[in-house]
Formats: C-alpha cells, structure tokens, sequence
C-alpha cells in the first residue's frame, strides 16, 4: 500500500507529465523525448530522473513553465 508521500510524489510526477504533454500541444511523442533528454537547464540529468524527488520535481516545473514561455536558456 502506497503511504500519503508515495502518493503525493505520483500525483506530482504525473501532473508534471500532462504539462510536458501541453507544452508540447499535446505531441505524446516529442513530450516523451524531452523528458527523456539529457538537459543542460537539468545539469545533464534527463527530466524523468527528476520524479523520485518532491523538489527536484518542483524544480523541473519551474523550468517547464520557462519552456513554455519561449525561455530555453
């Protein structure tokens, strides 16, 4: 049985994915290949190795909403 954090982290995990899959208007395809591309922005981490962690994933939706708004810096 999952605890109440192990909850939260998957909700969050997965709320992050539906964003990635807006920004990217709605491309399940270059959606996945972000999240699974090293990123500079993520010290050459890959997106989805930001999901084990509360703040790395609070972290990854900052940057998200960058992306969003034209910011790839």
């Amino acid at each position: 049985m999952e605890n109440q954090s192990e909850t939260q982290l998957r909700t969050m995990a997965q709320t992050t994915v539906r964003d990635v899959i807006d920004v990217y208007e709605g491309d399940v395809e270059s959606a996945i290949l972000w999240l699974l591309a090293p990123l500079p922005a993520l010290n050459g981490k890959r997106p989805v190795d930001c999901f084990s962690d509360p703040i790395k994933i609070l972290e990854l939706q900052a940057l998200l909403r960058k992306v969003d708004q034209g910011d790839f810096s």
